[in-house]
């Protein structure tokens, strides 16, 4: 048994001075700072190096449960997204269109707030290029392009696709 003088008391754990060093306690019962008290090997509070040794034990398990939970939300994230291309219409209205194998919009999304306006449902289920053309339609029923001075007005078509991107954009060509 050893005796010490607390230094100073915290939540979980008291500092007490003995023979010179200073020791970190599990804190008991109402220790205050100047007490002196008294204690054995068992009192003391496992040091940084220790508390890791016991988490190590459990790292293996949080790594499992990490990889399991990566796989799962990757496999959840792959699966929403079975689109092989996506075209993006801005005249000012902006309009994503997500394409299957086939080229066929399988999803439309107003990228901003005039392209909200549009009424973009009938779009789903169109070829890439009678979509393209219908988009340009209701652009110019929304007062967003004006067909008697192209001159100040663009059309910007943006295809992201790994396999047909050339076969969409002559398809879009040769209905514009």
């Amino acid at each position: 048994m050893k005796d010490g003088i607390v230094f100073k008391v915290y939540k979980q754990y008291a500092v007490v001075c003995s023979d010179g060093a200073f020791i970190r306690l599990k804190r008991k019962g109402d220790m205050q700072q100047g007490q002196r008290i008294f204690f054995n090997e068992e009192d003391l509070y496992p040091t940084n190096h220790e508390r890791s040794a016991i988490m190590k034990g459990y790292k293996k398990y949080v790594a499992i449960a990490a990889s399991l939970l990566l796989f799962v939300s990757a496999g959840v994230f792959m699966s929403q997204d079975s689109y092989a291309s996506i075209v993006v219409v801005d005249i000012n209205p902006s309009v994503q269109l997500k394409l299957d194998a086939e080229e066929m919009v399988i999803d439309v999304k107003a990228l901003n707030e005039d392209g909200k306006s549009l009424e973009l449902e009938p779009v789903v289920g169109m070829s890439v290029s009678d979509a393209a053309d219908y988009i340009t339609e209701q652009a110019v029923k929304g007062g967003f392009l004006n067909q008697e001075d192209m001159a100040d007005d663009f059309i910007l078509f943006t295809i992201v696709s790994n396999e047909n991107k050339e076969d969409i954009e002559e398809k879009i060509k040769e209905k514009r």
